[in-house]
């Protein structure tokens, strides 16, 4: 959704693409009736397709591993820290998992973020201390929720087996990251409070 723009400042606003849904513009027929996904949490009336589902978990997946590298630079709060470092390694081992299945299947991966996400990434790498925070962590409580979305459509509607069972494999771990997101979201908020 272009809508969740990064320097939005509000918890749950920003959005980096993680799950590379709907990032900003339709899908040329990605999504089946040539829709495209909307709402800041990615949710979907229709199926993404098998042949768009890796591009967009890779590139999900890529997004979170650049962001989480800038937190390690960009953020001294230790809850955001370890959760980026978590991300990183977590993130790192999908993409790799990812990788070997499309290849399997005569495809590739993408080598790069989309442009969206870049320059998300590019906005996020400006910011700092507690405006970074904030910003990082309602990202990434966006961008689980749509990377969530992209899981379940893919594992409830994907027709490849071995995308459908990766879809299934990732979903409880897709889960945890937003939970984990969301609670460090309210600690930042609670402490802000304060």
């Amino acid at each position: 959704p272009g809508s969740g723009s990064m320097g939005s400042g509000s918890m749950g606003s920003g959005s980096m693409g993680s799950g590379g849904m709907g990032s900003g513009s339709k899908n040329s027929g990605a999504m089946k009736g040539g829709q495209s996904s909307s709402g800041a949490m990615g949710s979907m009336t229709t199926p993404i397709s098998d042949a768009t589902f890796p591009m967009k978990a890779a590139q999900g997946g890529m997004t979170e591993v650049k962001a989480g590298q800038i937190a390690l630079k960009n953020s001294s709060n230790a809850a955001v820290r370890a959760y980026a470092s978590r991300m990183i390694a977590e993130h790192t081992k999908n993409n790799a998992q990812l990788a070997a299945i499309v290849k399997a299947n005569g495809g590739t991966v993408p080598a790069s973020v989309d442009a969206m996400q870049q320059a998300e990434l590019t906005k996020l790498a400006s910011l700092h201390g507690t405006a970074f925070d904030q910003q990082y962590v309602s990202g990434q409580i966006a961008d689980h929720q749509k990377t969530l979305a992209l899981m379940q459509a893919e594992a409830t509607n994907g027709k490849n087996a071995k995308y459908v069972a990766f879809a299934k494999m990732t979903t409880p771990v897709v889960k945890q990251h937003l939970a984990l997101a969301e609670a460090d979201s309210s600690k930042m908020m609670h402490a802000k409070s304060m």
